[in-house]
């Protein structure tokens, strides 16, 4: 005996397990009653009994389906998965929750009670409360609060209500009666049956289709592939054939299944609510796994295009920068030290390209679910990357813009020494004090760079400091005396000659500075610190005293302080005969 020939004898108990499960589902839904659907909110279902002596009225409410329907505050009555009307207000010690529950319970023990004919309910209308009454029993009270909070007539809204109770029953117990059970019975009986020869019919081809797989494949000789690229061998390929036979047999065994379970439900009054939910639940997300597969195919060409188009740009990019770095080829302004950075500058930016020209064409996408992770981890990127990202991008500025290279002695902020190390990130700079500061690009770039190096070697970087000397010392004497330290300090020019501007009049005193050239901004530091020291030896030789003098003066106020006609003229031509200190522009 072979071993599909062993497996018939459990596939024929399978189907009469599947069978005797049809049969054992159809039984517990015509001998079950399904209970009332629990009021929304967590209420438990109603009981069969209210408190002694409790008026039983269907209270304050609105309709449902009703133009006047308020807002959605109240509790609402619901029977058989159907809403009738929303509870508002308490009465006496009952709340509108238990108002709700007591309605729903006092409902279900009318229409279960033969002796209760719905069209003998009549409506007495009082001075504040309508009442419906059956013989002589009070079933339910409407009152004005009520009326009020469903926002119509009381009168009005009590007819309404008694209306659609009254249709209420008469449904029930048409769906209950004998006949309906009975034919639902017959229709479901009938489903079954059906049920039961599809899946007779579904493992005889089962068995039938098995051996023909087997057969088939013992002929060849070899499995499948392409030329001499063999990519299934004839076992895995017999495997697979099988595989999709017993997912094809399973899938149809399921949904016969689920549509004569869906046929059986709608048959019989106490499961007609549930039927149409069975079929919407499978087809749903077979309908939409299968759309999505069938739409995505063409999306799967355009990724496979962008994925080879920027896998060729990155190797060709990287080819034109190593050419470059080489010197092989070579770019107007653009220095060979710049092609590795630039490189992995552009090649996150074509990934990048790449993928938000593929992002549409990724299955799933466009599902929010597929959105709002992509959202997630983008705000999460921006708020634990936004610094790193403005240094990243201020590095690249500053490499591009050549504000400063290594070796320059630089002023960024109040920070002032030479550039020992520049990244994408951060410049680190070593003071004269010995210490590397660590400064960050994206500071780097808010701030004034000031690069001493640069013009260095060419014409030399101008030093320059102040003194403020008062208005008795002659002018020209400072000049010499400014001049002579200049010249006296090591790291200093000769040429170009230093020279002395006047930068301000003040009440008291001038203030000059002196300029002078250097070639070695690196010793900025000590070349300031020597001239300052020679100045300080130079006006002590010369006898000038460095300093801001103050002066407090009492006169008569009614003379002028004009000078009379002609009294500049000498200090004019003295001051248009005396050689120029300072170098024209």
């Amino acid at each position: 005996m072979t071993m599909h020939e062993a497996a018939v004898p459990n596939r024929v108990g399978c189907g009469r397990t599947i069978l005797a499960v049809a049969v054992l589902l159809l039984t517990i839904a015509a001998a079950v009653p399904a209970r009332p659907q629990a009021p929304p909110g967590g209420a438990p279902p109603p009981t069969t009994e209210g408190p002694p002596g409790l008026p039983q009225e269907p209270p304050a409410a609105t309709v449902a389906g009703s133009p006047d329907q308020v807002p959605p505050e109240g509790v609402p009555v619901v029977y058989r998965g159907r809403e009738l009307f929303r509870i508002y207000v308490g009465i006496g010690p009952y709340t509108a929750q238990e108002r709700a529950e007591l309605s729903a319970d006092r409902l279900d023990r009318l229409v279960r009670d033969l002796r209760f004919r719905p069209e003998l309910v009549r409506v007495e209308h009082g001075p504040t409360s309508s009442d419906f009454i059956f013989l002589d029993q009070v079933l339910g009270t409407v009152t004005d609060a009520d009326a009020r909070a469903a926002g119509r007539p009381r009168r009005e809204y009590a007819e309404a209500l008694l209306a659609r109770l009254q249709a209420a029953v008469v449904d029930t117990r048409l769906e209950l009666s004998w006949e309906n059970v009975l034919r639902g019975l017959a229709y479901a009986a009938g489903a079954t049956v059906v049920l039961a020869l599809l899946l007779w019919l579904l493992g005889r081809a089962g068995r039938r289709l098995r051996p023909a797989i087997d057969r088939r494949m013992a002929q060849r000789t070899r499995g499948m592939g392409f030329r001499n690229l063999e990519l299934l061998s004839v076992g895995r390929l017999s495997a697979t054939l099988h595989l999709v036979l017993r997912a094809g047999l399973l899938a149809a065994g399921l949904l016969a299944l689920a549509a004569w379970l869906e046929s059986v439900l709608a048959a019989l009054p106490w499961t007609r609510r549930y039927a149409a939910l069975v079929i919407e639940y499978l087809q749903r997300p077979v309908a939409v796994l299968w759309q999505g597969i069938v739409a995505q195919i063409p999306n799967l060409f355009f990724l496979l295009v962008i994925g080879a188009t920027a896998y060729g740009a990155l190797k060709v990019i990287h080819f034109l920068f190593l050419e470059v770095e080489r010197g092989t080829l070579r770019l107007a302004g653009f220095r060979p030290e710049w092609a590795d950075a630039t490189y992995k500058l552009v090649r996150p930016l074509v990934i990048a390209m790449a993928a938000v020209a593929a992002f549409p064409y990724i299955p799933g996408s466009r599902s929010p679910a597929f959105q709002g992770i992509s959202l997630f981890l983008g705000v999460l990127i921006s708020l634990s990357s936004s610094s790193a990202i403005a240094n990243l991008f201020a590095g690249a500025i500053l490499t591009y813009t050549g504000a400063f290279r290594l070796g320059d002695r630089v002023q960024i902020g109040d920070r002032v020494g030479d550039v020992v190390e520049t990244s994408l990130l951060v410049t680190r700079l070593r003071t004269i004090k010995n210490v590397v500061v660590s400064i960050p690009n994206a500071q780097v770039l808010a701030h004034e760079t000031c690069n001493y190096s640069t013009l260095a070697e060419a014409g030399g970087v101008i030093l320059h400091t102040s003194v403020t000397i008062g208005y008795d010392a002659p002018w020209h004497r400072v000049h010499d005396l400014l001049l002579a330290a200049a010249r006296a300090t090591d790291g200093l020019l000769s040429e170009p000659a230093p020279f002395v501007l006047e930068t301000a009049l003040g009440d008291f005193y001038v203030t000059y500075e002196i300029n002078a050239y250097t070639r070695q901004p690196q010793r900025m530091a000590g070349i300031y610190s020597k001239l300052h020291r020679n100045i300080h030896d130079a006006f002590d030789r010369g006898g000038l005293e460095i300093m801001s003098p103050h002066y407090t003066s009492l006169r008569d106020g009614t003379r002028s302080t004009i000078p009379p006609p002609g009294g500049a003229a000498e200090p004019a031509a003295a001051a248009s005969a005396a050689p120029a200190t300072a170098p024209r522009g």
